[in-house]
């Protein structure tokens, strides 16, 4: 199962409906930054801070200066602490004054291709579109314009080469794959991707290949490399995901450990159901690479393998936009429908529950115990649903991989296969 930029009038018109709603709501917030507050976003100004920091970056290596270090040409002061590929942009000549346009650029086309690759259909694959682009992490992403959002559309670029013919698209995709990880480290867990191009033995060559590449490069800017990777961002606030962020919850010192627990188990216990109940069942007719779509594949490794890492921002979250595409795919599907139905619901809860959260953080909620434990309560149970949502993510990766090598995956792949 592929991306499908369908060209057929209905599925286009829907698309175009939903960037012009989506890119209005955005532009409105621009506009007035109380709207980003209602969107769940702590909007910083000026906009688009993130790719200013880069541009800041670029402009202090202009002007002869080292970005690794507090950088005065950035608003916040941040040192870089990303690959030194970027500062390349300097043969440009790009500075902070070209923030607004790149970041809105970035935007734009961030939001026309994830409405893309979702394909909405109809009225309801549009509406589930409306409300995975309107949730919290993408809309700080686009408040941002975070380089996430980069290595997503580069991504979606290896995905797309990946699942045509010829060994050129596996070369075009190692390459892209390669520099996106110089850029942000860690694409590197998307580089087993290769081995599921139509062409595998060539596309182990080419990992093999990749790997010693990488490796080269790593030689040469070591030193960069090591500046960037001290000055990573290991975010410790409570919007933050990944098992460490959770780890970290729990030593917040002014915390609520019982409603953390409380909700954690609600959010936990409540998806693990949903998703249980929608895991695929005894079936006729099973699919030859069901388990593995190239997308699936893709996304889904590279975001459990950052929730597994440590701590990530919001933001990281525009990589399950990946999974998603298949799972809008999959809802007419005998053997996913269900799975990918309550996938998507989840996901979707998990984007717009964090504007429960921004709607309860304040100064009450240090000083009224009923504000502070519905707030931890809200903490608990999105990270309770964002780890169990990994988990499931990461059995359909394991088994798929044992199901695309043909061995047997253990009790989970009989479950599903051996129909009696």
């Amino acid at each position: 199962m592929k991306f499908q930029f369908s060209t057929t009038r209905t599925p286009f018109v829907w698309r175009i409906l939903i960037v012009g709603w989506v890119g209005a709501v955005v532009s409105l917030a621009l506009a007035d930054s109380r709207w980003w507050g209602i969107l769940g976003v702590f909007a910083l100004e000026p906009h688009f801070q993130d790719m200013a920091a880069i541009l800041a970056a670029v402009e202090a290596v202009g002007n002869g200066l080292n970005p690794y270090v507090p950088n005065p040409f950035d608003l916040l002061g941040r040192p870089h602490s990303y690959g030194p590929w970027w500062l390349w942009l300097d043969v440009l000549g790009l500075t902070t004054d070209d923030n607004w346009w790149l970041g809105s650029l970035l935007v734009l086309v961030s939001l026309v291709t994830a409405t893309s690759i979702l394909a909405p259909k109809d009225r309801r694959t549009a509406f589930i579109t409306v409300l995975l682009l309107m949730g919290t992490p993408l809309m700080l992403a686009f408040e941002r314009a975070n380089n996430d959002l980069i290595i997503f559309l580069m991504f979606v670029g290896v995905a797309a080469l990946l699942d045509r013919p010829g060994r050129s698209n596996v070369v075009w995709s190692a390459f892209i794959l390669l520099v996106a990880a110089a850029l942000k480290f860690y694409p590197l867990a998307a580089y087993p991707v290769l081995l599921l191009s139509r062409d595998r033995p060539f596309g182990f060559k080419v990992l093999i290949g990749l790997l010693l590449a990488s490796c080269f490069v790593l030689v040469i800017w070591l030193q960069e490399f090591i500046w960037a990777y001290q000055e990573v961002a290991r975010p410790r606030s409570t919007d933050a995901v990944g098992v460490e962020a959770f780890g970290n919850m729990w030593n917040f010192p002014v915390g609520n450990r019982w409603a953390l627990s409380i909700g954690w188990l609600v959010g936990g216990l409540s998806t693990t159901l949903v998703a249980w109940k929608a895991w695929p069942r005894p079936c006729s007719g099973k699919p030859e690479r069901g388990w593995l779509p190239l997308p699936f594949a893709l996304g889904g490794m590279v975001w459990c393998s950052c929730y597994l890492a440590g701590s990530n921002y919001l933001y990281r979250w525009v990589l399950l936009f990946l999974p998603a595409a298949i799972w809008i795919k999959e809802l007419q599907d005998p053997v996913w429908g269900k799975l990918a139905r309550a996938q998507l619901h989840l996901m979707i809860v998990f984007g717009v529950g964090w504007i429960a959260w921004k709607a309860l953080i304040s100064d009450a909620t240090l000083v009224d115990p009923v504000i502070g434990s519905a707030f931890w309560l809200v903490v608990g149970t999105l990270h309770g649903l964002a780890l169990v949502l990994t988990v499931f993510i990461g059995i359909r990766l394991i088994v798929g991989v044992g199901h695309e090598l043909g061995v047997t995956a253990g009790i989970l792949s009989r479950r599903v296969w051996d129909s009696k």
